[in-house]
């Protein structure tokens, strides 16, 4: 992106035979500063990346990926993209890189793309402080909620919330109730590999029913623009148990029922 041209610029007519003397001075100081600092080396700040949609992503709609370098020193990075392996960078743009308060650096790259189900895309880094180039994959987790339990008046009920074929590893999961977190009665399995490179991880929630309560899981991943909160609803037809109710945090009204293969990219 180029910043608009000044309105009304200023001549100086003697500008380039002056930069060429200035050029000469800073040379001289610049050598001498070498020997005087004993020759220091660069400073290198490699880049943070990551890789997410910039809008709420749903199968055969038109999107862009977003791969966000940040807090790199010194500018630019370069940035490729990948669709199921063949290289789509001609595809994607790059911004300008942006300084920071710090004076590291941030830049984008934005990339087109109308998900299908099955897609995989990467983003990858090149920078002057990484050994090897950074690669980042973009892969939505799948999510189920299900009841695996029901309450006989006196034990408690049981629902497990399930995200699976997901990447990067890391990811968090939580439940609400009636809008407030759910601190207790909650148990969770380790982030487990698929053998795929995806990853998997269950949730276990315990609660007593109550008449007109709202029971949520809550699911936080790097491929995500924000959480997405999966409701449970238990006057669902049987045949319809798989499918959960997705809604954006905060959001007043619902957004509709979808499956999974409406909305997910894996």
């Amino acid at each position: 992106m180029k910043t608009p041209d000044f309105a009304d610029p200023i001549e100086w007519h003697d500008g380039y035979k002056y930069s060429v003397i200035e050029q000469d001075a800073c040379k001289h100081n610049l050598d001498f500063a070498i020997k005087a600092f004993k020759n220091p080396s660069e400073a290198l700040d490699a880049p943070q990346s990551s890789i997410y949609p910039r809008d709420d992503v749903h199968l055969g709609s038109k999107s862009t990926l977003v791969c966000f370098s940040t807090r790199f020193f010194p500018p630019p990075v370069r940035i490729r993209w990948t669709r199921n392996g063949l290289n789509v960078t001609d595809e994607s743009t790059l911004s300008q890189y942006y300084p920071n308060k710090d004076n590291t650096y941030n830049q984008f790259s934005h990339l087109p793309f109308t998900p299908q189900e099955g897609d995989v895309y990467t983003c990858t880094v090149e920078h002057k402080a990484l050994q090897i180039p950074k690669t980042i994959t973009w892969v939505e987790p799948q999510v189920k909620v299900r009841s695996v339990k029901k309450s006989d008046g006196s034990h408690p009920a049981m629902l497990i919330c399930t995200a699976y074929n997901f990447y990067p590893k890391f990811i968090n999961v939580t439940w609400l109730r009636n809008g407030q977190k759910i601190k207790g009665d909650v148990t969770s399995t380790e982030k487990m590999a698929n053998g795929d490179w995806y990853y998997q991880i269950h949730s276990h929630l315990q609660y007593m029913p109550e008449s007109g309560e709202e029971i949520s899981c809550v699911v936080e991943h790097a491929s995500l623009k924000k959480p997405i909160i999966y409701k449970w609803d238990p006057s669902m037809r049987e045949s319809d148990k798989k499918e959960t109710l997705r809604t954006d945090p905060g959001a007043h009204i619902n957004t509709g029922l979808y499956t999974e293969k409406h909305w997910s990219v894996y």
